[in-house]
């Protein structure tokens, strides 16, 4: 079964940065990361922690070790904040899409239960 999306961190990026940050994940990041499954990790799926370490990350190297190695030469801090704030814009829209599809079937489960319930 696919891990389900956490509820990502509140989105505080204007659409400029968001566009900015989607363009540069397309150029630098993308050689390695999609957005679903991968052999990579699905950056819209980050844990607080992670949100918390991403430019840490991203430019020092932190899970070097793990291979993902740092980007400090080719992204500039700016860089890093807008794709940050496309990963978390992205993870809102498929947080949102769970949570539609998980209301909607929880919905037709309550609608079969009564239908039954009343025969």
């Amino acid at each position: 079964m696919e891990e389900s999306f956490e509820k990502p961190p509140v989105e505080t990026a204007t659409k400029a940065e968001i566009d900015a940050g989607e363009i540069k994940f397309v150029e630098e990041c993308s050689r390695c990361h999609v957005l679903g499954p991968s052999s990579t990790p699905d950056l819209r799926k980050l844990n607080a922690g992670l949100h918390a370490a991403f430019k840490d990350i991203v430019l020092k190297g932190v899970l070097a070790p793990a291979g993902m190695e740092r980007f400090d030469d080719i992204l500039s801090e700016k860089d890093v904040d807008n794709v940050h704030a496309y990963l978390i814009d992205q993870s809102w829209v498929a947080y949102r899409e769970q949570e539609a599809a998980a209301g909607h079937a929880s919905a037709a489960a309550a609608h079969a239960e009564a239908a039954t319930a009343h025969k």
